[in-house]
C-alpha cells in the first residue's frame, strides 16, 4: 500500500489574517489598536453597533464624572494625590474639570435674574455719561474675569511651591493640585449662584462667606494629604498661599479695572 505523504504545512497567516487599524494602518490583533489606541468597530455599523457603542460611551463618560466628582468634592486632595500616583484613566482630566466648573459657575452666575441693580445705575446725581461707563466697565470686566482668574490658576500653583520649597516636588504636581482646587471652589460657587435672584442679598452674602470659609479648610485638608505635614505647618502654608492669593488677585484685578475705565473713557 502506498503510503500518503503529508502536505506541506499552513502557514499561520492563512489560518487566521490580522487586521488592520483604519486609522493609523497598524497591524491590529484584538479589539483596540495598540499604537494608536483606537476600538475597532465595523466600518458599516448596524444598528446593534450604533446602540451598543452609545450606551457603553454614555455609562463610561457617566460612571467617570461621578467618581470624579466624589472625589473631588468629599475628599480634599485625593483627586491630585490619584494623578501623582499614576491612576488617571478613571478620572476627568484636571484642565477639563476646572474648565467644565469654571463654566457652570460663570453661566449660572450670568443665567440667574439678579433683583438687585447696582447702586451706582440707581444714583440720580450721576450723569448718563458716568453711567454708561460704569456699565462698560462692569460688563467688560464680567467677560474679562473668567479668562483673568485661569491665568491666576498658575500662579496660584507657583505660590504653593513656594510655601513647600524644603519638598523637592516639580511644579507640575502643585498645577494639579491649584487646577483641582480651583474647580471644587467654582464648583461650590455654582451651589449657591441661583441664590442671586433672591430679592435680598443677604442669604446669598452669607452662604459666599461659607463656602470662602470652607474653600479655606478645603485647601489645608488637600496640602495636609496631598503634600504632607503637622497641622501647624499646613496651617501656616495655606494661610500665606491664601494671603498671596488674594493680594496678586486684587492688585490685578485692579489693574484692569483701572485700564477698562480709561478705555471707556476714551470711546
Amino acid at each position: 500500500m502506498a503510503s500518503i505523504k503529508p502536505g506541506p504545512p499552513q502557514s499561520s497567516s492563512s489560518s487566521a489574517s490580522v487586521a488592520e487599524c483604519p486609522n493609523c494602518h497598524a497591524p491590529v490583533e484584538g479589539p483596540w489598536c495598540s499604537t494608536c489606541g483606537q476600538k475597532q468597530s465595523a466600518l458599516d455599523p448596524t444598528w446593534h453597533d450604533l446602540l451598543h457603542e452609545t450606551l457603553h460611551e454614555f455609562v463610561h463618560l457617566d460612571g467617570k464624572i461621578f467618581r470624579t466628582a466624589r472625589k473631588l468634592f468629599l475628599e480634599p486632595g485625593e483627586l491630585t494625590a490619584e494623578f501623582l500616583r499614576g491612576r488617571r484613566a478613571c478620572y476627568i482630566g484636571a484642565l477639563r474639570l476646572y474648565l467644565t466648573f469654571s463654566v457652570l459657575f460663570f453661566v449660572l452666575t450670568a443665567l440667574v435674574p439678579n433683583p438687585n441693580p447696582d447702586t451706582e445705575v440707581n444714583n440720580a446725581a450721576a450723569t448718563t455719561f458716568e453711567l454708561a461707563t460704569e456699565r462698560v466697565v462692569t460688563e467688560t470686566f464680567e467677560k474679562v474675569l473668567p479668562k483673568l482668574v485661569f491665568i491666576l490658576v498658575p500662579v496660584f500653583a507657583l505660590l504653593l511651591k513656594l510655601a513647600h520649597h524644603g519638598q523637592r516636588r516639580n511644579y507640575p504636581q502643585f498645577l494639579y493640585f491649584s487646577l483641582h482646587f480651583h474647580a471644587a471652589v467654582f464648583g461650590f460657587f455654582a451651589l449657591v449662584a441661583p441664590l442671586q435672584a433672591l430679592q435680598s442679598e443677604a442669604w446669598l452674602h452669607a452662604t459666599q462667606a461659607c463656602v470662602l470659609a470652607g474653600a479655606f479648610g478645603y485647601l489645608a485638608a488637600g496640602i495636609k494629604r496631598v503634600f504632607g505635614g503637622s497641622a501647624p505647618i499646613v496651617l501656616v502654608r495655606a494661610s500665606a498661599v491664601a494671603v498671596g492669593h488674594l493680594v496678586v488677585l486684587t492688585t490685578t484685578s485692579a489693574i484692569v479695572i483701572l485700564a477698562l475705565v480709561r478705555w471707556a473713557s476714551s470711546h
